[in-house]
């Protein structure tokens, strides 16, 4: 390990900024994974991907939070959304010439659309003949408890995140 990257006490390590790109800080604990999988993530282009998991947090309530640092990639509106089904709160913040430009905690919006699968069989989003868009009303986000507009199933986080990503 370089001792450049390591503080003055030898305890902590320091990650290498990005010149472009996103971070995501804030994810729920255990999550940052589920955060790469949903917006295809994988590394294989070259682009520095930074994760840490359960790292030392003052402001959550367990005392950890995950973080993902992405070179060269800016979320759209269709990401955002995804993450903040994963991890409401978490916060993004876009990063140009070593600086953040933009930051902001992510929301889930009052409709989902498009972005998960309603994981009812029988729904007519699930019909491969009828080309029909998923929408969602969500009546809680914490925990997140959404309704599909079209079968009416409520659907929780965790099943979500088994069936949509």
């Amino acid at each position: 390990m370089n001792s450049d990257n390591l503080s003055k006490d030898g305890k902590r390590l320091y990650v290498e900024k990005i010149q472009r790109g996103t971070v995501i800080d804030h994810i729920k604990e255990g999550f940052a994974f589920s955060v790469l999988k949903i917006l295809g993530l994988e590394g294989k282009d070259g682009s520095l991907i930074t994760v840490g998991i359960n790292v030392k947090s003052n402001s959550s309530q367990s005392g950890k939070k995950d973080i993902v640092k992405v070179e060269n990639i800016m979320l759209d509106q269709k990401q955002i959304h995804q993450i903040a089904i994963i991890s409401p709160k978490c916060k993004v913040s876009f990063i140009e010439d070593y600086k953040v430009v933009k930051k902001f905690v992510v929301k889930i919006p009052d409709i989902i659309q498009g972005i998960i699968k309603c994981p009812n069989e029988k729904c007519i989003t699930n019909v491969e003949r009828e080309p029909v868009i998923t929408k969602f009303r969500v009546i809680s986000d914490d925990p997140l408890k959404i309704a599909c507009t079209y079968c009416e199933r409520i659907v929780y986080q965790d099943e979500i995140l088994r069936t949509s990503f």
